[in-house]
């Protein structure tokens, strides 16, 4: 994604937050600002000023437009889509930059980009209990994904129990979905640097999210054996890092965590995984 494109994202962003008369909290408005600041400075100074002026400020220029990148992107392919406006009340008074703090803000926006991302995928998405409820595309019925952003590694079971529970009072085939990246990049700062291995950045994470479900699906087998088991999950991974021209990457892989193919949920996950891998 350029520049250019950014740009225009985040001004159809803050032209929809308008409309909806909602405000942006604190932290949000400086990354706001911070961006905007970047690209006026592209427009007015050359390559010599533009790098002495912000290559000094870079790790928070990089926290600043990896929020607005994946806020735009979570945002604009529901904007039409009832209980957005709600949703949205969290996530822009909270805490968005890619650490390990916990945050309302940021449970709120992972819904919403797993969300676009199925939309995209072509699946018609409700934002409803148990979180999603998606639709279409080779689906034979409604299913429901209960997304889950666990801030540490003691919350992810806990997280998994609430899902399950969810999705069982809705009475829906469905799955849990995980959001891995605060588990996996803790104490990674405010950007990965992707130039540091040959290894392609879309590899390397989905190498490090394969690990980290048979590890977790072994561990909740042999210790919460009363709980109900990892046969029904999908994982996502998300980081934003220093790759390519220009020199931003936001990185997205996903993986099925299933015990059992005889789940009744398995060719539903199946379809749906399939359609998001051609999409990250």
């Amino acid at each position: 994604m350029d520049y250019e494109q950014i740009s225009d994202n985040l001004e159809e962003l803050l032209a929809f937050t308008e409309t909806q008369r909602l405000h942006l909290g604190e932290d949000l408005q400086d990354h706001v600002d911070r961006v905007n600041e970047f690209i006026d400075d592209r427009q007015e100074m050359n390559n010599d000023e533009l790098f002495i002026k912000w290559d000094q400020r870079f790790k928070e220029f990089f926290q600043s437009i990896f929020v607005v990148v994946r806020l735009t992107f979570s945002v604009l392919p529901l904007k039409t889509h009832s209980g957005l406006r709600s949703v949205l009340k969290d996530i822009l008074k909270g805490d968005l930059t890619q650490q390990s703090k916990q945050d309302p803000g940021k449970d709120k926006l992972f819904e919403l980009e797993v969300g676009s991302l199925l939309e995209a995928s072509g699946f018609d998405v409700a934002l409803d209990e148990p979180d999603l409820v998606i639709s279409g595309n080779g689906l034979s019925a409604p299913f429901g994904i209960a997304c889950k952003y666990p801030s540490s590694e003691k919350q992810i079971h806990a997280h998994l129990n609430k899902g399950y529970k969810q999705i069982t009072q809705k009475r829906l085939d469905g799955c849990v979905g995980i959001g891995m990246d605060q588990l996996v990049f803790d104490g990674f700062g405010s950007y990965i640097d992707f130039r540091q291995t040959q290894t392609p950045p879309q590899e390397l994470m989905q190498r490090e999210l394969d690990i980290r479900i048979t590890t977790l699906t072994r561990e909740r087998s042999e210790k919460y054996p009363s709980e109900h088991p990892m046969d029904t999950g999908m994982m996502f991974l998300c980081a934003g890092g220093v790759y390519g021209n220009p020199p931003l990457a936001l990185v997205r892989v996903t993986s099925l965590a299933v015990t059992s193919k005889s789940s009744p949920s398995y060719p539903s996950m199946r379809i749906i995984h399939e359609a998001l891998r051609r999409m990250t």
